[in-house]
């Protein structure tokens, strides 16, 4: 049965210095590759995801739920109203705090941003294990991304989310008493430690588009995997069929995990796409296949001393293979028997290939 799988991005997918590492993108090529859709569920906007060198994938829920796309098409767009926006906005100049609206066009800030960002930013990269150098080049980075505007500029229509420095977490507190209807969330450095606020639209997040999404798929929960590091993946993991937490996650989201990986640096996405045979190994004594762009078509078995035919063809469900290994032959105390396993890629009807096995020796694709 194919599973549908929602990734958060930072801390989950890819490290906080925004790497993709290469074992991420294998497991998640490989899952697709097996017909399992694996779509981004991230706080981030368009314009930050396209700057950053992410895998193929089935769509994007983006803005902690603000827009959900699948396959370019976008199924849902909900921004914050302008007016809304305009009290936030206005809200955030009194208290003279640093903040950016996040649009699926670009970052906008004010000057307050510009001059307190790098030092905030810097303190989230080394939270997150970055050595000051890695999380100055990377401040600077998602600093110089943003574009500084003033005045009505910030009135804009196409606002996912609305983000600031907290000073003090009674900032935030705050934030919830003047705006109660709107969604919020904090993030920040390792251990929850809170860098930033954030307000949405009301009624928004991970869940409600996640639901969205099914809902147009016309999907079921009992199929879904969700993967988090932090307390706004929360909603992911309320609606979803079984959810894991990053081994770099915090307690909270550790503690509401089905099941916790291995840190996003260690190969956990691929050690619990493992674990959850998104992707399949499969054991031939000594010799190891990965699924990887095929599917199994038949297996058979021949032995160099006896009268099997060269392949004994049976009928294989993909995804659930089993193998027993038992030789027919010996020499000496050495087994002899050799498997003979044929594949056939999913996207060529026609496109065979065939692989022979042997159990004495391991044999790489």
């Amino acid at each position: 049965m194919s599973k549908i799988v929602f990734l958060d991005v930072d801390g989950t997918l890819i490290d906080y210095e925004t790497k993709l590492p290469d074992s991420a993108r294998k497991a998640v090529d490989q899952a697709r590759d097996n017909r399992h859709k694996v779509y981004i569920c991230t706080g981030c906007s368009k314009d930050e995801i396209l700057q950053r060198n992410l895998c193929d994938l089935d769509g994007m829920i983006l803005g902690n739920g603000t827009y959900v796309e699948d396959h370019d098409h976008v199924i849902m767009h909900q921004a914050m109203p302008l007016e809304e926006v305009k009290k936030v906005v206005h809200w955030c100049k009194e208290r003279k705090l640093a903040f950016y609206l996040e649009t699926n066009s670009g970052v906008y800030c004010n000057e307050q941003m510009i001059k307190d960002g790098p030092a905030v930013m810097i303190k989230y990269g080394q939270g997150k294990g970055a050595d000051l150098s890695n999380a100055t080049e990377k401040a600077k980075s998602f600093i110089d991304s943003f574009t500084l505007i003033h005045g009505d500029e910030f009135y804009r229509e196409d606002v996912n989310k609305i983000d600031f420095i907290i000073r003090d977490y009674q900032d935030h507190l705050d934030a919830i008493t003047a705006f109660p209807h709107l969604a919020h969330n904090t993030w920040g450095g390792k251990g929850e430690l809170a860098l930033f606020s954030d307000l949405g639209p009301t009624g928004i997040n991970k869940k409600h588009a996640i639901e969205v999404l099914l809902d147009y798929l016309k999907l079921g929960k009992e199929d879904t995997i969700s993967f988090g590091d932090a307390k706004v993946d929360l909603s992911m993991f309320e609606c979803c069929g079984f959810n894991v937490a990053m081994g770099n996650g915090g307690k909270e989201i550790k503690e509401a995990a089905d099941y916790i990986t291995d840190d996003v640096n260690e190969d956990g996405l691929y050690n619990a796409f493992k674990y959850l045979k998104l992707i399949l190994i499969w054991h031939l004594g000594d010799s190891v296949l990965a699924s990887s762009r095929y599917t199994v078509v038949s297996i058979g078995m021949k032995s160099t001393e006896t009268s099997f035919p060269p392949a004994v063809p049976f009928p294989i469900h993909p995804g659930s293979i089993m193998v027993e290994n038992k030789p027919h032959t010996t020499e000496g105390n050495k087994p002899l028997c050799i498997f003979f396993i044929m594949f056939r890629r999913f996207s060529q009807k026609n496109d065979f290939s065939v692989y022979k096995y042997s159990i004495t020796s391991r044999i790489a694709m």
